[in-house]
């Protein structure tokens, strides 16, 4: 949940970029003010991934119900325990006709050693895992249409986002696979501009290579406080990075 702010500097950097997909958490548009902007922004031509996490209930299931097909997917962030809770919600509820339906696993980051997980990711592993295969035999119809992959920042883009596509694809599902954006310590911020823009270049090349995946870079605004600070895209004056440069030049270079 964030506070809500009208800024249209980001917007306006993801315009000049052509970024017309984007993820947004549900509590966004949960108001009248978010949906009458998601409205807006849809007939500009963006699309949109709404993300909820946990068992889907109450207000999450009333807003993705309303939202009708200004959404594009919905992308369901739960803990591995709560799997069949997650699917009787699902399969029992308003979804839209034609909604993507999106399921990722949330994953502890740098779990060595640590009796409490402070810091999570989500995603199934690229190369699939046992988290993933429970997931498939709960869902063996396939209520939800797409599988999330996580590729983190010492992963190969190459190799994830193929694994992630060969896989979904044998299961009879889509793949989506978020770009974690390269980072440093919980408390040190990672700074290197080159490094970023290398894996931005990295991810435009993958996912032109691969059009039947859906790619993600997470990570678009720099990450300035509380943990794991690292530089995005565009920095906190809304200004281009390296990387918001190397995504233009790439992609328009690709394509």
């Amino acid at each position: 949940n964030r506070k809500t702010v009208r800024n249209d500097a980001v917007v306006a950097a993801l315009w000049e970029a052509r970024v017309t997909d984007i993820r947004v958490p549900v509590a966004d548009v949960a108001g009248s003010d978010g949906m009458q902007r998601l409205l807006h922004l849809t007939g500009r031509g963006m699309r949109f991934t709404v993300r909820s996490a946990g068992v889907p209930v109450g207000r999450t299931l009333d807003t993705i119900a309303s939202l009708g097909g200004a959404v594009f997917r919905w992308e369901v962030v739960a803990t591995p325990e709560t799997f069949e809770r997650v699917l009787t919600s699902v399969a029992n509820s308003e979804v839209p006709s034609g909604l993507l339906l999106a399921i990722a696993p949330i994953v502890p980051i740098d779990i060595a050693g640590s009796a409490v997980h402070h810091f999570v990711s989500s995603g199934f592993a690229p190369g699939g895992d046992d988290v993933l295969r429970r997931w498939l035999e709960l869902d063996p119809s396939g209520v939800f249409n797409e599988l999330v992959f996580r590729a983190e920042p010492e992963d190969s883009l190459a190799v994830a986002v193929r694994l992630a596509g060969e896989i979904a694809e044998n299961a009879g599902r889509s793949a989506v696979v978020n770009v974690e954006l390269p980072r440093e310590s919980e408390s040190r911020p990672f700074v290197d501009d080159r490094i970023v823009a290398d894996r931005v270049g990295e991810a435009v090349a993958v996912a032109c290579e691969h059009p039947a995946v859906s790619v993600f870079l997470d990570g678009f605004v720099d990450h300035d406080r509380s943990y794991y600070p690292r530089h995005g895209l565009i920095d906190r004056r809304y200004n281009p990075r390296q990387a918001l440069h190397r995504l233009m030049t790439e992609a328009a270079a690709l394509t």
